[in-house]
């Protein structure tokens, strides 16, 4: 549900939904790249890299994470 709502740009209908995932699950990466994507979409850059980093620290080695990153 919350990819359906990042595509219809209800962003912060998208963060509680990613939100409520990571409460269930908090390794979900997935999840924290959407948050952080939300985030650049917005130009809240800060907050956007403060997910990925997230992310990387589940996943250190995902090429898609570092990509994100280098973008800010």
């Amino acid at each position: 549900l919350g990819c359906v709502y990042q595509a219809e740009k209800k962003y912060p209908e998208a963060i509680s939904e990613f939100e409520t995932t990571l409460k269930l699950d908090p390794k979900r990466e997935d999840c924290f790249m959407r948050i952080g994507d939300v985030a650049l979409d917005s130009k809240e850059y800060d907050k956007a890299l403060e997910n990925f980093k997230k992310a990387l620290a589940i996943s250190p080695k995902d090429a898609a994470v570092l990509c994100k990153i280098a973008l800010i």
